[in-house]
This record gives structure tokens, sequence and C-alpha cells, in this order.
């Protein structure tokens, strides 16, 4: 398969390889090693093709993109959300990932790796193959034993770096739970040495204990870690790794006295060797099996995962696993550069959070007790919630929903072993702790999106009661932000609920998205009055904004607890904001953008200050100083996409050509912020797709130009959706048309549920060199969510006694169709017409009627095609008050005159599109107010 390599020049390949005593240094540092980034811009190498030809996806993924710059990812081998992640280290950036692409110096080969934070993190159990004398202990000196690099490679599953100072050659594979190094060394008169070293540089402190077994060629032990960004967080991890050659002879460091043929050391300094007659062979492999639990678990990790397969076979399956995922997006078109960028952006979004338990299931609980999984389910660690649920959590649900349910599952079992804030939810997570390093409470808003797109198999009763009680108990609601050292001070949920806001203006907004959040994951299980309450809390935002705060017109700005502006006031000022400015976050209300435009004086002065925010790109350095749109930073990422509610959808697509080819690159410094376990990665699939998820807890999209001409996308459900893009140059981005299934489609936005109506969807978009009038009608605008008025209409349906003839199967009775569930349904076949009645319990007035019909969750060709409302106040005397025919779409909204009834029904004349004579109803809806 296609490889990324790279040659550091040879001037830094000049060094004196005659060394008498050759020490292979296997150095695994039992610590939570610096989290280090790096990037370059390697070149390929030969790529085996497919049986039809083609290239496999896994070809354009480059490893290196990102571990320069900002990026903070790695190049190591890891499977998809593996727990493993087998990799360089460089030593000299610990606010990354363990890796600097442009240190010409490798210090050690690591197992566990971050992706794109910017606090030190992992990098635990280095390895570090040598040729030098053992004169030095590596516990006081790991530089002593570094490499210079020479040539670097690496593809989902594999890397291999070619060490030009030794001449040693490192190959690294992984599995899921454990992988293999194999290590050629330069022939040689003497014995070669590999050390294991607990201690590293970076961790707080550490504690470990090592034993070797010369009998079974292995070396074990634990290693307690933690200290990540500086957080008193710690974590234990256990490794067993066997050597496929004998053991010339064996010791042990102790701080920096060295016995040999001991066998066992522990504490804080030590370190542990074995030696190889390279006489005998020059090659050694090294089997590593990884655990959170046990020595006994990592060993049976290793035996169950890869014993007795070679390392071309583990890199090979792990290849194909990639190759599947990735295979869920298939793009044509586009630079070559451009396809590279989004697979890699893809495999990215695909690294962390990371499966925890162990092929028996076992993991440890955040309150350190051993726990079973559940079989046939995974337990996910390590969450950056407050960067991730803006992108990813709906990616994974639209691609891989059965691994993004057991995400959420596991947030809701971290909950259930903690009594901490925020219902136990975490608020950034750790393996089995949680530093809670970040602002607010992101749970619900990664929770609601990855259920809005897809992840429905884990509790939402509990998960909904916790979001509840964590939203609405002076006792368990979460600080603000230890982030929020500007000044900021949080004063808790009493002030928040009585006056609508916080000191901190930043975790105001935060806090109203995730009300936002709480209100439509509550809306979608049917619970109105909650949906009612944290909808209209959700707009405390707004209590934040001063029409009048700075010359250029308002912003959101802080307040004293008296309600008073704090001033002097600076739109550049980052007091009382996480990680940006008033400038920055002054788009921060995506639920309702509507407000936010009418506040600043309509569409157009909205538009005018939306132009000069974006006017300038800020990539480079920690710009919250800077009243200009930063690329690389997570709170700006929804801003691009504002033109879609304010009437000029053609900025947007302009400014996201713009930023794709200015602000993206597969080079080594290509990702312009840090990645943030995928965040960014995942910003950049949604970008190239032409979809982007701008609404907390809504399963939708704001539409704008694809970057490829043909994109496929493949649905856990068997449905798929093609998205075409015809233009007539290369460089054109401006939407004249868009269509759906073959039909005019006008709107800026469109819902998930539309755009997967068929079991096999179109999209297309006609795209020419000049700005279009296509979704610039206010009609066509993204939509926002304001308050809602007592006197709105609910679904009176929703719990209420539904009856009918009967059912297909128990599993299908009819509520079902009144549960608030689009998976599940009410089914009946007969040759007689069908109906399905709602008792609403007291009269009401009706004012709008959906049903959901099998298009939902299944095929099309089951969608209800002749069906009638009927209203009764004694459910013996029916009238018509609406009827439709020839229905082919999978979701009927109608409104209908007001009417007054106490029982309503659905009459079904012609089930299907074809001869089936089975009705499938998945909601029956029915809208309006109580009295008569």
């Amino acid at each position: 398969m296609n490889n990324l390599e790279f040659d550091f020049p040879e001037v830094l390949c000049r060094m004196n390889r005659t060394v008498k005593q050759i020490s292979v240094l296997l150095l695994i540092l039992l610590i939570a090693v610096m989290a280090v980034t790096a990037s370059w811009a390697p070149s390929y190498s030969y790529a085996e093709p497919l049986e039809d030809g083609r290239l496999p996806l896994t070809s354009y993924v480059d490893p290196f993109i990102g571990t320069t710059g900002a990026g903070h990812t790695y190049p190591g081998a890891q499977a998809p959300f593996g727990m493993i992640q087998l990799g360089p280290d460089t030593g000299d950036r610990p606010g990354g990932a363990g890796y600097n692409g442009d240190n010409p110096y490798i210090q050690s080969f690591s197992l566990t790796h971050l992706s794109g934070v910017g606090c030190d993190a992992a990098s635990d159990i280095p390895i570090i193959p040598s040729v030098q004398p053992l004169l030095q202990s590596p516990v006081h000196n790991q530089k002593a034993y570094q490499h210079i690099k020479g040539r670097e490679t690496a593809s989902p599953g594999y890397y291999k770096a070619e060490l030009s100072s030794s001449g040693v050659e490192v190959e690294l594979a992984s599995a899921t739970r454990s992988g293999l190094g194999r290590f050629v060394f330069p022939a040689a008169e003497e014995q070669a040495s590999i050390l294991i070293v607990p201690p590293n540089n970076t961790v707080q402190s550490a504690s470990s204990a090592l034993t070797i077994d010369p009998a079974t060629r292995t070396i074990s032990g634990h290693s307690s870690s933690g200290g990540f960004c500086n957080s008193s967080n710690t974590y234990k991890l256990y490794f067993y790794a066997q050597f496929d050659t004998p053991f010339a002879n064996y010791g042990t460091w102790d701080e920096r006295k060295r016995v040999e043929g001991n066998g066992f050391i522990s504490g804080d300094q030590a370190a542990t060797y074995v030696r190889f007659d390279t006489k005998k062979s020059t090659t050694v492999t090294m089997r590593m099996g990884l655990s959170f639990v046990s020595v006994d678990n990592a060993k049976l990790n290793m035996v169950t995962e890869i014993q007795g397969r070679d390392l071309e076979a583990v890199r090979t399956e792990t290849a194909a696993a990639w190759n599947k995922l990735l295979s869920r997006i298939q793009v044509e078109g586009g630079s070559a550069d451009s396809r590279k960028l989004f697979y890699t952006s893809l495999y990215h979004a695909c690294l962390q959070p990371g499966i925890f338990n162990d092929v028996n299931g076992q993991y440890p609980g955040f309150d350190d007790q051993i726990y079973t999984m559940e079989q046939g389910r995974n337990m996910y660690a390590t969450f950056s919630l407050w960067d991730t649920y803006r992108t990813q959590p709906q990616l994974l649900a639209l691609l891989a929903p059965d691994v993004a349910s057991d995400m959420v599952n596991s947030l809701l079992v971290n909950s259930r072993q903690t009594t901490a804030e925020a219902g136990g939810f975490p608020g950034w997570s750790y393996y089995n702790d949680d530093p809670n390093i970040m602002a607010t409470y992101p749970a619900p808003l990664y929770i609601a999106n990855a259920f809005a797109f897809g992840a429905r198999q884990f509790d939402t009763v509990e998960v909904k009661t916790k979001f509840i009680e964590a939203a609405t108990s002076l006792d368990t609601m979460p600080r603000a932000s230890s982030a929020d050292n500007n000044g900021a001070q949080w004063w808790g949920l009493e002030h928040y609920m009585r006056s609508e806001y916080v000191d901190s203006v930043s975790a105001t907004l935060e806090y109203a998205m995730t009300d936002f959040a709480i209100a439509m994951f509550s809306r979608s299980l049917g619970d109105d009055e909650s949906f009612r309450y944290f909808r209209n809390r959700s707009q405390h935002a707004f209590s934040l904004f001063n029409s009048s705060a700075a010359a250029d017109g308002g912003y959101f700005q802080r307040r004293n607890q008296e309600g008073e502006w704090i001033v002097p006031f600076s739109p550049t000022s980052s007091d009382g904001f996480t990680e940006g400015n008033a400038a920055q976050y002054n788009w921060s209300v995506p639920h309702n953008i509507a407000e936010l435009i009418r506040l600043m004086g309509g569409e157009e002065a909205f538009s005018s200050r939306l132009d000069h925010h974006l006017s300038v790109f800020k990539k480079d350095g920690w710009p919250i100083d800077s009243p200009y749109w930063w690329s690389g930073n997570e709170p700006g990422m929804v801003t691009p996409f504002l033109y879609n509610w304010a009437g000029k959808p053609w900025k947007t697509q302009e400014k996201l050509h713009d930023i794709l080819s200015t602000q993206w690159s597969a080079r080594k410094d290509g990702i312009p912020g840090n990645d943030d376990t995928g965040t960014a990665s995942a910003w950049y699939v949604w970008a190239a797709l032409g979809l982007y998820p701008a609404i907390p807890g809504v399963g939708g999209f704001t539409l704008f130009t694809p970057l490829f001409d043909k994109i496929d996308i493949q649905l856990a459900d068997n449905k798929s959706i093609r998205i075409e893009t015809r233009r007539g140059e290369v460089s054109d981005s401006y939407i004249h048309q868009t269509r759906l299934n073959g039909s005019d489609y006008a709107s800026t936005w469109i819902s998930l549920q539309e755009l997967t109506s068929k079991q096999s969807s179109k999209l297309e978009f006609s795209v020419g060199s000049s700005p279009g009038t296509w979704g610039t009608g206010i009609q066509n605008i993204s939509p926002s969510f304001g308050p809602i008025g007592k006197n709105e209409p609910t679904n009176l349906a929703f719990g209420k006694l539904m009856k009918a003839e009967g059912s297909c199967q128990t599993t299908e009775t009819s509520g079902l169709a009144a549960d608030g569930n689009d998976w599940t349904k009410w089914c009946y076949a007969s040759n007689e017409d069908k109906t399905l009645q709602v008792d609403l319990g007291g009269a009401h007035t009706i004012s709008r009627w959906v049903v959901k019909h099998a298009g939902v969750a299944e095929w099309p060709m089951y969608n209800t095609k002749d069906f009638g409302l009927q209203v009764s106040m004694d459910g013996i005397q029916w009238m018509d008050a609406d009827y439709v025919t020839g229905n082919t779409e999978a979701i009927t909204d109608r409104s209908i005159a007001e009417v007054s009834a106490k029982y309503v029904r659905l009459v079904i004349t012609n089930p299907t599109q074809n001869d089936d004579k089975a009705a499938r109803i998945y909601e029956f809806e029915v809208y309006g107010w109580s009295g008569e």
C-alpha cells in the first residue's frame, strides 16, 4: 500500500558508527510523557492497488500532516479508535502529541499518544533502540540514546523509521489493544541491549514496577502517570512485552546504579535492560499488549489479537479496517492534495476517543473500581468534549452510529461512577479521570449532537434525567471554567437562572447552547415541558448583548452582579472569554442567529460586520487580541457559515473556498490549529462535503459548495447519499441551483431526514464563476429557534393512548407511533382501510398534523400513499379534517383550519407505493392547544 516517506539531509546522517558495544535500547518510559507534535511533507511510495485497480483509500492518508505547527498530531501506528498508539517521540514538545516533525532526532517510541492537544499527555512506555554502550542511566539522560531520524514512512496502522545515526531500522504495526515492533540492527561483534525506563521528563510524578523473565523472553509491569494540562489527574497502565529472541543477559537501573542480572525493579527512578546476541540475529521482534487493568489483561490482549501473527499480517488487517471505515465516504474530482487532506482529516477524526476495555470487557471506572462492559459493546475513553461537540459526534454518528452510541454510553457509564458536578458527566475526560480542564458543561452538546445524527443505542431517559438534574440543581451545576483566567469568576446556577448570565461571557454563551441542546434532546423524547423550559432558557445568551458596546456596534459584554456593564470595553479583550475575545465570540449563538441579526440592526448590518471579521484569517500564534477570525480555534468554527442566515449564501460559498485553499494544506503544517482529538479534522470533512451541522442538537445541515465533483456517503442502515457538483471551471464556487432527488431545492438548510428520505438520495449542485441568487430569499434562510410562548402548539398525541385494528407483530404495536422515537413503528397488514386512533384525553384545538412514514427508517417504497385525518368529539361521529393522495415522501407535515376534537384518527386507504398491504407508521403527531 502507499506509504509516506521523508529523507532528512544527508549531512545529518554523518556520524561515527564504529561502536564496539551495540546497545539496542528499548526505553519504555512508564510515565505520561509529553504530548508533542510535529509535521512535515513526506513523499509517496508505491501502493498496491485493489482488485478493481483502484488505490485503497488509506493510500491518500498522510499521517505527517499536522505534525508541525499547531496541529499537534502524530504519525504513529494505530487502529481505528485504538487503545494503543505505537509511535515516535522527539522529546522536545510536551505541549503536543510527543512528536515534532521538524526535529531531526527521535528520542523514543512509545505506546500511547493523544492527537492534537496542546498539553502534556501520554507517550507512555517509551521504547528506545540504540547502538551505544550502556554508560548512562536513561532515567537521567534520555537524550544520550536519541537517534537522527533519517527516513520515516507512515500509513494507517503502520510506521517505519530508518535511523541514520545508528543504522537501526524500526517498524511498528498496531492492532486495537496490542502491537508489534520490529527492530533491525546493524551486524556487530558485541551484544545488543534493550532498556525499559519508567520516568520521563514531562509528567509531574511517576512510579513503576518492572519484571524481566528471561525464561519467557518477556518484560512486563505497570506505571502510574498523569498530570494532564498541569492537573492532578493520574492513571495506571500495564504492559506485557514478549520478544522472539532469547536474552543474552539483562539488568536494571535504580537511579544511576546499574545492576547486571537483576530481574525486578520498582520506584520512580527505575529502568531495565535486556541484551541480545546480534551475531545470531540482527532482527528482534517485540509483541506488546496494553491494558489499564492488569498485566494479565495486557498479556491477554496481546495473545488474543496478535499471537502467532507477524508484522505484515497485523499491518494488512489494520489497513483493511481503516479502508473499510474511510470507504464510508468516497470522493471524486478535486486536486490530489485535496483528496489527501480529506482522507487524512477523516483518519484523524477517527483516532480518539479510544477503546478502553480489554478483550474480556474489563476496564477501570472513574472510581478506580474494575468493571466489565456488556458483551458486544466497547468502553471508550478520553473525550475532548468542549472541542469535539461541534463537529466530531455528528460525523461519527452518521458514519458509524454503533461506535457513536458506545461513546455516548461510555459517558453515561462514567457519570454513574462519580458524584461529581455536571450530573457526573465529565467535562474533558482523560482515560478514567476527569481533569475538567475546559469550560462549562459540554456533555449535553456532544450527546445531543450524536443523538440527532443517528446514535440511539443508549439509555436516553437516564441521560435526559442527568442533564436536567445538572442544569437545575444548585449542587450539581458545573463551574464556569478553570480556563476563564482573565478575571471572570463563576457565580453559580442561582445567578444564571435569576439574572440570565454569569460573570464569564463565554461561559454564558456556552451554557445557552447547552440549554438548547437539552431542549432539543428533550423534545426528541417527547418531554414538551423540558423542551419549552430549556429552549426559552437558551435565550439567556442575549442578556449580555450590549447594542452600543463599541463604535462599530453591539457585542456580548460582561456585566457585574448588579447588571451594570463592566467598562472599559474592548472587542479585542479576552477578559471574560475562554480562548478568544468579544469579536471572535460575537457569533456564538448558532441556535438563534435571527435574533443576533435583529440586534445588530438587520441583515445588511450583520453581513457588513461579518465581512469585516472575515476579511482577515488569523492562523499563526495565539491571536486572542485580534478582531479577526481565528481559523484554528473552536469558538469560530461556525462563523463562516452565517451568511446563510442573512440572505447572502454566496458569501459563505466564497469564504469557504478561500478558507480551504489558504488555511489548510497537505503539508506538515497543514492544520491551522490544534486538532483537539479530531475536532478540526472533522470540521474539514464537513467543509469539503458542502454540509455543516451548525445548530446544536438539530439533525440537519446548512449548505454551501462541496469541494469535490462527486461524493458518495454510505450510511449504516444501507442508505446512501450522493452529492454531485457540476462546475464549468475547477475554481467555480458559487451555487446557482440545487436539486434534491430530482426536484429543485432552494433552501440553504436541509434536515437529515430530508437528505436521507430515500434509500439512495441525491443532492445536486450547479456551480458557476459568479454569485447566483440561489438561497437568497427570506424563505430560504437557515433556521433559528427563538423563545416559545405558552400558547404555541404542542404535540398532543405524544404518549397518549393509541388504538388500531392490530399489529404485524408484538414489537410493532400502535403505541409506538406516539413514543417520540423515529426508529420504532406501528405496522398492520390487511386488505381493508386501516385506522390509527388517538384519545387526546380532553378537548383540544388542533391546527397541524404530522405523519412519519416508512422512509424515515426503512424503504421509501413503503411510504403511505393515500391517507387522511379525521376528528371527533365522542369517538363515534367522525369528520374529515384533511386528506392526502399520491404521497411519496417520508414525512407529511400539514397545517389545517383550527378544529376542536377529543379524538383524532389516521385513516389509511393505500398503505404503500406498491401492492404491499401493510401500513407502517413511525410517528403520528397532532399539534394544538388545550381547551375547546
